[in-house]
């Protein structure tokens, strides 16, 4: 249900490496889970509390995913898990009456995208035999969007201008555009909310081991409403902060000034620029990728 044959390849072939890792009292997290274990998440009731959610995932979970989350590292292990944590926002935590979404909104989680993180992260740690630490997760959730500095970072396109934002020479971006459209302050609020994360998980899962991962809160974005086929998308073009400063060496404040009018398109840079289409009516990101190196 969840599993990418191309990002968790070969890890079905490290299972005779898993030991046992003691999760909670009263909670025997399996030793081995056969990589062919069918996904059965759909099967389990939903959970009211963290606890209970963690049980759910260790019945549930594939066998691809368990072996992901027992094999990586707590970083790569939730990003390579996006997609169950896009699950997990749908179905365990979008409600607002639900009492998941409640109990983790009380110890200081906003947005269902953090939950869903939190969750998958928690699983992750009682797995591991690691604390929990769900103040400690508040605060780095916190900590993303706060140093985001929304306002001067980003900016919206108009329904015309928009579509510039496609034009990219060096990844993979929506095609078949037919017109545009203006976000609405609740559909950003939405989408910023969850950006600072996705990235976050996405510059740690294709970072080298042993170098240190760019940060989310360096970029800069330009946002515009795209309608590709039948559905509405709103496309994000991120640049990194070095680029800016490379632009205004020496320059003019007109220049400092141009990428709030004008779509950032540069070839190749690798992971100092990114695309990324957002979902309003799901509150899903589709992709996260980045230039060509």
């Amino acid at each position: 249900m969840f599993s990418d044959p191309v990002t968790l390849a070969g890890v079905a072939s490290l299972s005779f490496l898993l030991i046992a890792c003691s999760g909670a009292p009263g909670d025997e997290l399996p030793q081995v889970v056969p990589p062919s274990r069918p996904d059965t998440l759909t099967a389990e009731p939903m959970p009211s509390t963290l606890d209970a959610a963690i049980g759910t995932l260790n019945r549930g979970l594939s066998g691809i995913e368990f072996h992901a989350m027992q094999v990586l590292g707590e970083e790569d292990a939730v990003s390579v898990g996006y997609r169950v944590a896009q699950w997990l926002q749908r179905h365990w935590l979008d409600s607002r009456d639900g009492a998941l979404r409640g109990g983790l909104a009380s110890v200081g989680f906003d947005d269902p995208s953090e939950m869903a993180d939190a969750v998958l992260r928690s699983f992750w740690r009682r797995l591991h035999g690691r604390p929990v630490d769900l103040n400690g997760q508040v605060r780095r959730a916190r900590t993303l969007w706060d140093e985001a500095d929304v306002a001067a970072r980003s900016v919206v396109f108009s329904n015309n201008a928009a579509h510039a934002l496609v034009r990219q020479c060096s990844r993979r971006v929506p095609t078949s555009v037919a017109d545009g459209w203006v976000p609405d302050h609740d559909a950003l609020g939405r989408l910023e909310r969850g950006l600072m994360p996705a990235l976050q998980a996405a510059l740690d899962h294709v970072t080298a081991p042993g170098q240190r991962a760019l940060r989310a809160t360096d970029y800069y974005r330009q946002y515009g409403g795209l309608v590709v086929g039948q559905r509405r998308i709103i496309y994000i073009n991120g640049f990194h902060r070095a680029y800016l400063s490379l632009t205004l060496s020496g320059d003019t404040r007109e220049r400092a000034t141009e990428w709030r009018t004008r779509a950032v398109n540069v070839c190749d840079g690798g992971l100092m620029f990114f695309g990324a289409e957002y979902d309003p009516s799901a509150g899903q990101f589709e992709a996260v990728t980045f230039n060509a190196p």
